[in-house]
């Protein structure tokens, strides 16, 4: 996946009165490096409650699947079908909590800015969503992500495959080619629904993403053999 981006401060910081020309207006005491360090850590501890929970909810999230996959990737198609049979009856618990419990973190509030919890912790509480079976939680948090892109409040990587499901569930093309559906001689293959396919790599490099041939082959790393659906 792409790398993530340098993480903005998630505190104000006292800034000097500037003069016209940016010089420091007279008897401007700026904040020394052992005061900034000192608001920073303030602010992660008035958020620390937040953050513990939206990145426990993530790992959690990411373990099961991680060790799920690891017993999918080499399984053979019946092995598949009773493993999917597990997920259904144990896993998907998990996500069914983790959307119960992000409706009340978002409650009155926007997404969770990269500034405010963290990159990584940000990242984490997208999975949650990214990974839940509700739909309007999805749309909606699409919806609070879009205005943070320009600010790199929110990794763009993660702004596009939240889009792209979206898309999907509303019968519409996929942007960014991010939802591997599309097999070809069992390999995954750049989906037939994404739009003006001419320009995908273009859109997937303007969010900060891999070209999409690099994106399919860990794909096929990740998943092991791709599997059509059945007609």
């Amino acid at each position: 996946m792409t790398k993530r981006g340098q993480i903005r401060p998630s505190a104000p910081i006292l800034v000097s009165l500037m003069l016209v020309g940016g010089t420091p207006a007279r008897g401007a005491i700026e904040p020394s490096i052992a005061d900034r360090a000192k608001s920073e850590i303030a602010a992660v501890r008035a958020n620390e409650a937040l953050i513990r929970e939206l990145a426990g909810m993530g790992e959690v999230s990411l373990v099961i699947r991680d060790k799920f996959l690891k017993l999918r990737k080499d399984a053979t198609p019946e092995e598949r079908g009773q493993l999917l049979a597990v997920w259904n009856a144990d896993y998907a618990k998990v996500d069914a909590e983790n959307t119960k419990e992000m409706w009340k973190l978002l409650s009155g509030r926007g997404w969770f800015r990269q500034s405010e919890v963290g990159e990584r912790t940000a990242s984490l509480a997208f999975d949650v969503v990214q990974h839940s079976d509700d739909l309007k939680l999805q749309e909606s948090v699409l919806a609070k992500m879009q205005p943070l892109l320009a600010d790199h409040e929110v990794r763009g990587e993660d702004y596009a495959l939240l889009y792209d499901r979206v898309a999907i569930q509303d019968g519409r093309p996929q942007r960014y080619g991010s939802q591997g559906t599309h097999c070809e001689n069992d390999k995954y293959a750049v989906p037939p629904d994404v739009e003006d396919p001419a320009h995908l790599d273009q859109r997937r490099a303007q969010l900060g993403m891999e070209p999409m041939a690099a994106y399919l082959a860990e794909l096929d790393d990740m998943y092991g053999r791709c599997e059509a659906p059945a007609k």
